[in-house]
């Protein structure tokens, strides 16, 4: 698949998160990498490069304090390279697209893996 059409597929993910929520993100990027990076990889303990679609990075919203300031914006990773091998179509990828954009944000929210997982359960997401 070409970046640009999974970077459309970003967007419209990102479209699919509700107003509110979306005028509460401040000081967050979200990048598109291929794979996660060596650092991400051993930070996540994890066991090949396949199995990560996502990653946020910093401080979730509820542990900022006022004295956060003069910081590098947070950072939500999506691994194009695992959903485009894991989606069955285009339409199952565009789906998990939204769904991991969704789950990192949660993240940033403040959400555990935990809780983002039920909630996931709750709304009947399955990856």
């Amino acid at each position: 698949m070409q970046l640009d059409q999974f970077e459309q597929y970003v967007q419209e993910g990102i479209t699919r998160i509700p107003a509110d929520f979306r005028e509460h993100l401040e000081n967050v990027s979200l990048v598109i990498e291929d794979f996660p990076t060596a650092h991400q990889f051993n930070k996540m303990r994890l066991k090949h490069k396949w199995q990560l679609f996502g990653l946020y990075e910093g401080v979730p919203l509820p542990k900022r304090t006022s004295s956060y300031s003069m910081v590098l914006p947070d950072k939500i990773t999506l691994f194009r390279q695992p959903l485009v091998n894991y989606a069955r179509d285009e339409e199952h990828l565009r789906q998990l697209v939204a769904n991991v954009i969704w789950h990192e944000i949660a993240h940033y929210f403040g959400y555990t893996e935990e809780e983002v997982r039920k909630a996931e359960s709750e709304r009947g997401i399955v990856y």
